[in-house]
């Protein structure tokens, strides 16, 4: 009798067991409700002209996968093998996990903060311009969704993005790792940092970086184009294979229109490959800004290059033509916008405790830290925006009309 009761026991524990290894074998989370907009045509209702968007499906499948989003493939037997793949499982799991960091230290936050201390500049039409980014999507379009265009000036290059048919498990493996490993620390501090970046995307560059923060701000792409700027910054679309080919003097890009789901308006963001350090770099720059439709510029872990000589142009170029600059201390010196104090309303928030110890020695701001010890007209800022945590400050400084 004891012996059966046994059996039995054993029966029913395998049963258990064997359904819960079914269920996470066969229920691979793939929302039913997160779906490509197949065939759905939106109005480009911020051009004033009588055409549409389409997106792109596998340009959109490749980004909600790279992104860790499982979505209703409709059918689609390549995706859905992708997304059966261990690799693809494992990669679902760790970038869901980076997000709810992202979420709950940071996004929910700036959302909220942005929603009534900017508010006014988000239902306006505008351009944003980021020099010094990488490939930091995400905190400009979190704090500004309404951009017409978003423009990130990064070192890094802008690599390729491949083939979903062509990618075997083991280099899907190793490809999404690579991604997993350029956003794990970005997920934690808040900024990508040039070692990174050098280290995981050296090879792949920036574009699956940006794809994975279109799709994870609910994003679908309708295109991609390999873009160049000459010395006037008059945009040339290139063929995506001629690209390393392009004008040896010519500045390298890529153009990603987009449409946010919740939305029925073209959005565009371009990523400039350059050097900033380099003079006529930051020529094509100021170019580039003088062209551009109500500006704003944002500055973040900025490696306090403008407090320096050899980013001069750069720096006059924000002051003359940006109609707003967001910013944190490693952004333009405070005493620059104080020399024209008749031209600059400046708004502070959060609070400052000095730059991090290998900048402080050389880019500590006496009357930024007095400014904060009045605090006078300083408030809160609720979430981390800069290199520290513990000291993190944020200044608004808004042209006068």
């Amino acid at each position: 009798m004891r012996k059966f009761i046994w059996i039995f026991l054993v029966l029913v524990a395998s049963v258990f067991i064997y359904r819960i290894a079914g269920d996470k074998k066969e229920k691979m989370p793939r929302l039913e409700n997160r779906s490509i907009q197949r065939d759905h045509v939106q109005a480009v209702n911020n051009t004033g002209e009588n055409t549409a968007l389409k997106i792109d499906e596998k340009a959109t499948s490749l980004a909600l996968i790279l992104g860790g989003m499982p979505f209703n493939t409709a059918g689609n037997q390549m995706v859905t093998r992708i997304f059966d793949q261990k690799a693809t499982k494992t990669h679902i799991t760790a970038i869901e996990g980076m997000w709810k960091t992202l979420e709950a230290d940071r996004l929910k936050k700036m959302r909220t903060w942005s929603s009534s201390a900017i508010d006014h500049l988000n239902n306006t039409s505008h351009q944003l311009i980021y020099p010094l980014s990488g490939p930091d999507f995400l905190h400009a379009y979190t704090l500004f969704p309404n951009c017409d265009e978003y423009i990130l000036l990064g070192a890094e290059p802008i690599g390729t993005l491949p083939a979903l048919k062509d990618l075997k498990e083991n280099e899907l493996n190793a490809y999404l790792g690579n991604v997993r490993n350029a956003l794990r620390l970005f997920s934690q501090r808040g900024y990508f940092s040039s070692v990174d970046m050098q280290q995981h995307l050296s090879k792949l560059g920036v574009l699956p970086v940006l794809n994975v923060l279109l799709a994870r701000t609910d994003n679908h792409i309708s295109n991609i184009e390999y873009v160049t700027l000459d010395k006037q910054s008059i945009e040339t679309v290139i063929d995506e294979n001629k690209a390393a080919q392009a004008e040896k003097n010519n500045l390298k890009g890529v153009r990603i229109e987009f449409l946010n789901v919740a939305k029925t308006r073209k959005q565009s963001l371009l990523y400039i490959q350059t050097d900033l350090s380099q003079e006529k770099n930051q020529q094509v720059v100021t170019q580039l800004m003088n062209a551009l439709n109500h500006p704003i510029a944002m500055l973040k872990t900025a490696g306090y290059w403008l407090h320096q000589p050899g980013f001069a142009t750069l720096q006059k170029a924000i002051l003359d033509h940006a109609e707003v600059c967001v910013q944190d201390d490693s952004g333009i010196p405070l005493q620059a916008f104080a020399k024209d104090a008749q031209r600059w309303s400046l708004s502070f928030y959060g609070r400052y405790v000095g730059a991090p110890a290998m900048y402080n020695k050389l880019y500590y701001q006496k009357g930024l830290r007095q400014k904060y010890n009045t605090r006078q007209n300083i408030k809160a800022l609720p979430f981390a925006f800069g290199y520290l945590k513990q000291g993190a400050n944020l200044l608004v400084a808004t042209r006068k009309k």
